[in-house]
């Protein structure tokens, strides 16, 4: 009988895992691939027509469809924007269950202002590209080296790089910013978080108030045994702090998802060579559809002073 008793809490157990996998960390395909799923908050509210507006500029320009394989043989596909053989790369990685088209609609035209070719990528689980599990960066960030191999296969390995993510994203590219490409000259990153625990933790215990210390386990096991990867992997932090690379992270001071704070927390870890830039009243990622003009100002200064 003890033996029934402990089998059934641990089928238990398993379930709930399984179910928490479900909801955080499995890749949904219809609903990550759709372009067109802006959330419905008042702050995207107010941008509504101009995103779709942009996203059918975007969706309509020609491009070219390339796909690598990862690490763990996963097949990836992004768009390539070309400007010109010779020119600068920008490699764009759009947040979770995001779309590259979606999150990219606005802050595209800075790398069109800059006259870079862009690499615009679906993450793995999202769009065109395979995979079910999505680690919050544990993986993803690996995936950024193979993104800049393809690049420096194509071309060579002395084309410049600049490396471009939002939410998600912006965490993956820091999360790769410690890997010593001598071509990658900066990363921007709008909107990251400090790590995967971090963005959860807000999240179960600000938006649905569940404390965390409740499911924190559950959390940690759910990614480890249905997603195949260890959440404390992904943690920002430990990968900026000693990084040399130029970075310019940008965050909405009314961001009500990721909070400001976390980017300041990533600020705080290498001042020597991260620039903070903060923009008032915008939603999350949104600060580009806020304050276009400063944003752009802002930005294409850092690109110039690093290429």
């Amino acid at each position: 009988m003890p033996f029934l008793i402990i089998g059934i809490v641990v089928f238990i157990y398993l379930i709930l895992c399984f179910v928490v996998y479900m909801i955080i960390f499995f890749s949904r395909y219809k609903k990550d691939k759709d372009i067109y799923n802006i959330p419905s908050s008042p702050q995207y509210a107010k941008h509504h027509d101009l995103m779709i507006k942009l996203i059918d500029e975007f969706k309509s320009e020609n491009c070219e469809d390339v796909y690598i394989k990862t690490f763990d043989g996963k097949r990836l596909h992004a768009r390539y924007y070309k400007v010109s053989d010779d020119s600068i790369v920008d490699i764009c990685f759009h947040g979770y269950r995001g779309t590259a088209i979606r999150d990219f609609c606005g802050g595209r035209k800075i790398s069109y202002i800059t006259k870079h070719n862009l690499l615009v990528v679906d993450q793995r689980g999202h769009g065109l590209s395979q995979g079910h599990h999505l680690t919050f960066g544990a993986k993803e960030s690996k995936d950024v080296k193979y993104w800049i191999d393809y690049v420096n296969e194509r071309f060579n390995d002395d084309v410049k790089i600049f490396l471009y993510g939002v939410s998600m994203g912006a965490s993956t590219v820091l999360m790769a910013s410690d890997m010593n490409y001598k071509n990658v000259k900066a990363i921007i990153a709008d909107s990251p978080y400090t790590s995967g625990a971090d963005i959860i933790r807000k999240v179960c215990n600000v938006d649905i108030k569940i404390p965390w210390f409740f499911v924190r386990h559950i959390i940690y096991l759910s990614a480890f045994i249905f997603g195949c990867f260890r959440l404390s992997n992904a943690n920002v932090i430990k990968h900026v702090e000693n990084t040399s690379v130029p970075i310019m992270i940008i965050h909405s001071e009314d961001d009500k998802f990721i909070p400001i704070d976390m980017s300041r927390k990533l600020y705080e870890s290498n001042k020597e060579h991260i620039v903070l830039k903060t923009f008032k009243d915008a939603g999350h990622g949104i600060s580009y559809l806020e304050d276009k003009e400063n944003y752009e100002k802002e930005v294409i200064g850092f690109i110039k002073r690093n290429e």
